[in-house]
């Protein structure tokens, strides 16, 4: 019987495999000798029992180090979703009159939906952002020079603005100040098109 050893191949092993090369190679050294030899394993573990303890050995400790990069990668999301939701109305504030405009449009529809320019500078950074995201992953566009895609405000949003009587107010405002102008007013009305229109 032939037992090529190849490290490599142990090394891209998926985890559940590992953990089961691990349960049985540690099973095959630590069981006691009557009950291996009713399975007619101690010959076997007798001629292999190097590369057996080599198997254990590297597969115990690939799930020992697995596991600690898994639950560090855990609790550094939960930590970073924290940090997220802390940091959520400062980021809301920091946004552009012209961001606040189509954030407060979305906001505005009941279903937090709405058609925005798919090549907009602004409507790319607050997606970038996860403020905005896209209702869906096709849409049918008629001229690629002016396409607009259905966008949605994200959940996380939508609670900041329903829960923060104040964030609301200052959204409220600044879009107002920015509607003043007769340019502000063009950009937005170019940009935003009302949910009756898609439907």
């Amino acid at each position: 019987m032939k037992f090529d050893l190849n490290i490599t191949d142990i090394l891209n092993l998926p985890v559940k495999i590992m953990s089961a090369l691990a349960l049985a190679s540690g099973l095959m050294l630590l069981l006691p000798a009557k009950f291996l030899k009713a399975l007619y394993l101690t010959p076997f573990i007798n001629k292999y029992g190097f590369i057996i303890g080599l198997i254990f050995i590297v597969s115990f400790s690939i799930l020992i180090v697995t596991l600690f990069i898994q639950i560090f990668n855990f609790i550094s999301k939960k930590r970073k979703l924290k940090l997220f939701y802390k940091n959520a109305e400062k980021r809301l504030r920091k946004l552009s009159p012209y961001e606040i405009c189509i954030v407060l449009s979305l906001f505005e529809n009941e279903n937090y939906t709405n058609l925005l320019p798919l090549n907009d500078g602004a409507v790319r950074k607050i997606e970038s952002e996860m403020i905005i995201g896209k209702a869906t992953n096709q849409y049918m566009i008629s001229d690629l020079n002016t396409a607009k895609f259905p966008y949605l405000l994200q959940p996380w949003v939508v609670d900041e603005l329903k829960g923060k009587s104040e964030l609301l107010d200052f959204f409220e405002n600044t879009v107002e100040d920015f509607l003043k102008s007769e340019d502000n007013q063009k950009l937005v009305f170019n940009a935003l098109v009302k949910q009756s229109d898609y439907y």
